[in-house]
């Protein structure tokens, strides 16, 4: 056999060795993967903890931010190459630059592009992102929305919750939200939606074309407290 083919013999050889080495590596790694875990297609981000989160992007996936023993963030695989972090003293900034999506505040077909979860939040500011905020127990919370951001609270026992609303921003109260002091302003043909919220005083302003949409009872109740 003359020397050039044996050298191709080897390369092609090598190859097809490299080939069936990668073969397993990559069923080793899918063999590890939870198929029946919600969280497969997501990867974490190990970050340090922080009180105050600042989120600026698109919203064409939802946020999801909720309270839990440790900080952390998962983001979705597919779009992990779209989030970018910074952590500046307490305070953590998160840019997730994926496309707009319609600006439809009560779309809720929309997948969770990202999950944060911290023990304590005292400030959230968002600017053109869609979030779910859930399950918090604490003592105060400030929501700042603008850019077209939305957000979904359920699930929240807070005692003093401030939301401010801008620039057509809107906010949904959906389901067993206690609050004892609930302040909300809305500016720039922002909205708020009640659905379920228990409160004890509430303290309402509204300019421009800003709109309160609340069903029944709600109604009743603040009638109750002018």
């Amino acid at each position: 056999m003359k020397t050039s083919n044996k050298i191709l013999l080897g390369l092609i050889s090598g190859l097809l060795i490299t080939l069936v080495l990668v073969d397993f590596s990559l069923r080793a790694v899918y063999l590890r993967i939870d198929l029946s875990s919600a969280f497969k297609n997501y990867e974490d981000v190990v970050i340090p903890p922080f009180k105050y989160l600042k989120i600026t992007g698109g919203n064409a996936y939802t946020i999801e931010i909720k309270q839990a023993n440790k900080p952390g963030i998962q983001v979705l695989n597919s779009r992990k190459s779209f989030l970018k972090t910074k952590i500046l003293q307490d305070t953590l900034f998160i840019w997730f630059s994926v496309a707009g999506a319609s600006h439809n505040a009560l779309k809720e077909e929309l997948p969770n592009g990202l999950m944060i979860a911290s023990p304590t939040l005292l400030n959230l500011v968002a600017n053109g992102t869609t979030n779910i905020i859930k399950d918090w127990n604490c003592d105060s919370m400030h929501i700042m929305l603008s850019g077209h951001s939305s957000a979904r609270i359920s699930r929240i026992n807070v005692q003093k919750l401030e939301v401010v609303g801008s620039q057509h921003s809107s906010c949904v109260f959906q389901t067993s939200n206690k609050v004892n002091h609930l302040g909300l302003q809305l500016y720039g043909s922002s909205v708020a939606y009640f659905e379920q919220i228990d409160y004890r005083d509430f303290a309402p302003r509204l300019s421009d074309s800003a709109l309160l949409v609340f069903k029944g009872q709600f109604a009743e109740k603040l009638s109750k407290h002018k």
